[in-house]
């Protein structure tokens, strides 16, 4: 008991507080979260560096443990074990496995040998701790796979927990079988990423069926991989219990939700379970977050003494006006239970969603009760199991010395209610059977006289209503403003380009919309406030008078099109939507009119694509750079774009170009026409902008319009067609 007593002061003292920082800004609402913490800790440090066996590898009989640690003079190593006759506390105990302690040698290396029988079989925390008199430390969790030992709290518990009275199971999984997750839920029992929007580790969530698929079924443990090969952004899993289309395993309180894991305590690591009842951007709804631990001591990283639960109810007030109040607690595990922490070995976290109250509970040991928000009592939750490594939460990430890896294993999730949830789903916010998008009323008429233009049968034979809302002729004196506003909502343009507001009009005589880019040798009173502390000539704005047009109003589902003629210099011409915070968006179409360095008369080229933007990282979907075959700059073309739960497709004089299966457009966006300048092709020069006669009209044009004639949105209650329409 000595021993465990010394081992629990040590790590006491590795695991400081951050709660008061975080506590003096009561807007800060993820109070886990880096606040910006990157001193205090310099005793800690990085040394130890594992030389046998290797992280994560599997082991069985008599095993050594080498390691090296430079400048450390003495070690010791823990590991947690099962129950035993000298200690039968049902927690299991804390053996020191180097009770005489490692004098390390002159080459600073240790070893120690273990009996792995004698320990829990499967997943397995061997912790070394070294240190030197001049009171520096370190602190390595080396996770290792036991292949022999002792069965031991593996599995669904054989009794019902007693946070769940009075309720029945209606949701459980042991992981002892066939995984069955898809990317985006469907057809499956989970989905590997959070539903419709909100991916937020620094490792991505990936996919199940690339490379980097972080799933594996191991005994009777669900694995969650993070790994980060050479060369790459990493990769690690999340498991939610719906999937894109808002479908899947819902609960209403009350009810009571379980999980059991252990995972590693390391820099960057964030294992969690936690709930929703709303799935889409701007939504008042509740996240219950029953468990999120930080992993990592030393300076710059949490040194966290248990792990948070918080219960936020986001955008929703008061009867006072003010936010509601939020339940946070700073759970302190190594005071509780068996006293061992998150990472040390098996633990179950678990919340009670009542009518009247919410319990959270860790190993049955209640921690945290307040009373039921009205969004908890009265919507069901979803849940979430995630093993993010950084992210929004801002901590560091160094697995460096772990081989840039790290586990999580799900022992079980299990789910209590008074009856089992049948049909419930959020469907996505903009169906085509709807009339509205966000509240907008789209003033649907049928109009004969305006039909799309499209030789596809699959969208000549549904039931097309215009939205008078989104549509505009352009024939008006000026740009009406209930549609449209003559600049970007939240963004200045692409470096040196900036959006002029003067640059875009309505012309009367040719009834159209014209944005222009420009030159200028002088910069603008925009230019000159925007670059105003900006050294760095590569991002500062100038020479080019450039124009955006944005939607008033965000729309949804739908079949677009416009009249458009790009500009026939190397700036673009683009068509595109976006969501509100830019971590969402589709490129219909970016035309680099004549480009400077691969101009082809025969052939303009279409860029066309989406991206999304989790954890400030690009990630494209479906970009693809097409050949058209022909000069889009010489002449009028229309464009098409169908959008819909199913697909998005692109269209070309009602022909189609591009087309994607839909796993991530769910939420209504803004409506964007622009023009950029990409150094990629090459700016356009001064002389490049020029008046002009146009060979087939006589008109006089200029190089840097940018045309479009109409912008027309229909809808149609006929549902889209589930299947891909290109061969």
């Amino acid at each position: 008991m000595k021993n465990r007593k010394q081992i629990l002061l040590l790590v006491s003292s590795a695991l400081m507080t951050i709660y008061t920082l975080c506590a003096q800004n009561t807007e800060y609402q993820y109070l886990g979260f880096n606040p910006g913490k990157t001193s205090g800790n310099e005793e800690w440090v990085q040394t130890i560096q594992i030389l046998e066996p290797a992280c994560r590898s599997e082991v069985s009989g008599m095993i050594t443990v080498k390691f090296k640690a430079p400048e450390m003079t003495e070690a010791k190593a823990m590991c947690w074990s099962q129950p035993t006759d000298e200690f039968p506390d049902h927690w299991g105990h804390d053996v020191n496995l180097t009770p005489k302690g490692i004098k390390l040698s002159k080459d600073a290396t240790g070893s120690f040998k273990v009996d792995v029988t004698k320990f829990p079989a499967g997943p397995m925390n061997i912790r070394i701790y070294v240190h030197n008199r001049e009171g520096k430390k370190d602190f390595f969790e080396l996770q290792l796979y036991n292949r022999g030992g002792v069965k031991w709290n593996q599995g669904i518990p054989a009794t019902d927990p007693p946070g769940a009275r009075d309720l029945k199971l209606v949701f459980a999984d042991d992981f002892d079988g066939p995984l069955s997750i898809s990317n985006d839920g469907r057809n499956a029992r989970y989905s590997a990423h959070k539903p419709r929007f909100g991916d937020f580790s620094g490792w991505p969530f990936s996919d199940v069926d690339g490379e980097d698929n972080p799933f594996e079924q191991v005994d009777t443990y669900l694995k969650i991989k993070a790994r980060k090969s050479e060369g790459t952004n990493g990769s690690t899993g999340l498991i939610a219990s719906v999937n894109m289309d808002g479908e899947g395993f819902w609960v209403k309180a009350p009810c009571y939700l379980e999980c059991r894991f252990t995972a590693q305590s390391a820099p960057g690591t964030w294992p969690a379970f936690w709930t929703l009842t709303k799935l889409d951007r701007n939504i008042p709804g509740d996240e219950l977050d029953i468990v999120e631990a930080y992993g990592g001591v030393g300076k710059g990283n949490p040194n966290h003494e248990g792990y948070e639960v918080v219960s936020h109810f986001w955008r929703q007030i008061d009867e006072t006006g003010n936010r509601k109040k939020e339940y946070h607690k700073r759970v302190p595990i190594l005071d509780l239970g068996g006293r061992s922490y998150w990472s040390h070995t098996f633990h179950t976290y678990a919340v009670y969603i009542g009518l009247d109250e919410t319990v959270y509970y860790f190993d049955n040991i209640e921690v945290l009760r307040h009373p039921t928000n009205d969004e908890s009592r009265n919507f069901p939750h979803m849940f979430l199991i995630n093993y993010a490594i950084g992210g929004i939460s801002r901590w560091p990430v160094d697995l460096e010395r772990y081989e840039n890896g790290s586990d999580m294993y799900i022992d079980y999730v299990r789910v209590y209610a008074k009856e089992y949830l049948q049909k419930y789903s959020i469907p996505p916010p903009c169906l085509p059977a709807k009339k509205e998008v966000e509240g907008v009323d789209e003033k649907p008429v049928k109009d004969l006289t305006r039909l799309p233009v499209n030789n596809n049968k699959e969208i000549t034979g549904r039931d097309w209503y215009i939205s008078q809302t989104f549509t505009d002729e352009f024939d008006g004196p000026v740009l009406d403003r209930e549609k449209w506003i003559n600049t970007h909502h939240y963004w200045k343009g692409r470096q040196p380009s900036i959006f002029e507001d003067n640059n875009v009009r309505v012309d009367t005589d040719r009834k159209e919309l014209i944005l222009r880019t420009d030159w200028t040798d002088e910069p603008t009173e925009k230019m000159i406030h925007s670059n105003a502390g900006n050294t760095n000539l590569d991002r500062q704005y100038r020479n080019y008078r450039a124009a955006a047009v944005s939607s008033m109003k965000k729309t949804g589902y739908g079949y677009y099109e416009i009249k458009a003629r790009t500009a026939p210099v190397s700036i673009t011409s683009s068509w595109w939507l976006q969501c509100n915070d830019a971590t969402i968006e589709i490129d219909i179409f970016e035309q680099i009119g004549r480009p400077k360095k691969t101009w082809d008369p025969n052939g303009a080229t279409i860029s066309v694509g989406g991206f999304i933007y989790p954890n400030q990282k690009w990630t494209f979907l479906g970009r693809k750079d097409i050949n058209t075959e022909i000069d889009l700059t010489a002449g009028y073309h229309i464009y098409g774009f169908e959008w819909g739960p199913h697909y998005v497709r692109a269209y070309l004089d009602g022909n189609i170009y591009w087309e994607m299966e839909n796993k991530w457009f769910f939420e209504p966006m803004w409506m964007f026409f622009d023009m950029e300048t990409f150094i990629w092709q090459g700016y356009a020069e001064k002389e490049d902008f020029i008046y002009f006669t146009d060979p087939l009209t006589g008109e006089t044009r200029f190089t840097g319009d940018y045309c479009v004639q109409y912008m027309r949105k229909w809808i149609s209650e006929t549902p889209q067609y589930p299947g891909p329409l290109m061969k």
